[in-house]
C-alpha cells in the first residue's frame, strides 16, 4: 500500500481501528457513519493579500489671521 497518508486518511483509519477494537460501545453508529466520509478537515481558501490601506491626507488647517480689534 503506497497510498499517501494525508490528514483525511489517517483521521479514517484511526476510526476504523475504534470500530475494531470496540465493536460494542455506544458510539459505534456514529462512528459506522464518520467511516463513510472521505473528508474530515474541510479546506479553507486563501485569501490573498490586499491592497494596502492608504492614510487619510491632513488637511491643512485654516489659517484665519486675527483682525486688529479694539484696543483698550
Amino acid at each position: 500500500m503506497t497510498q499517501e497518508k494525508t490528514d483525511d486518511w489517517l483521521i479514517k483509519n484511526a476510526i476504523g481501528c475504534w470500530l475494531h477494537h470496540f465493536p460494542d460501545h455506544q458510539w459505534t453508529d456514529r462512528m459506522k457513519e464518520l467511516v463513510k466520509y472521505d473528508t474530515f478537515i474541510p479546506t479553507t481558501k486563501v485569501q490573498g493579500r490586499r491592497r494596502p490601506a492608504k492614510r487619510a491626507r491632513q488637511t491643512k488647517a485654516s489659517t484665519k489671521e486675527t483682525t486688529e480689534g479694539s484696543t483698550s
